[in-house]
């Protein structure tokens, strides 16, 4: 999926946050996952940005599913976090 396909997609129209992504219709695959994480640190420079909107806290914010087995991204998930996320993913 192309940047442009990614962030049309899955950021916000301000492209400050990734859209809530529901337990109902996860993610399927963890490079789809990695793609969106990595698209929205490249549009956001700010460290304390969040993945999900302040206001919803430590709501599960993006669900991703591997096999069986479901996974979260909280959205007060800051940048630094998902920047150190991708830098050490692949070690």
């Amino acid at each position: 999926m192309s940047i442009q396909e990614t962030i049309r997609r899955y950021l916000t129209i301000d492209q400050n946050h990734i859209r809530e992504i529901s337990k109902g219709s996860p993610l399927r695959s963890k490079d789809e996952f990695n793609q969106i994480l990595k698209v929205w640190s490249m549009v956001n420079s700010e460290s304390t940005a969040s993945v999900g909107s302040s206001s919803y806290s430590q709501k599960p914010w993006i669900w991703i599913e591997i096999g069986s087995s479901l996974y979260h991204l909280n959205s007060d998930t800051k940048l630094f976090g998902v920047n150190e996320y991708l830098e050490y993913k692949n070690k």
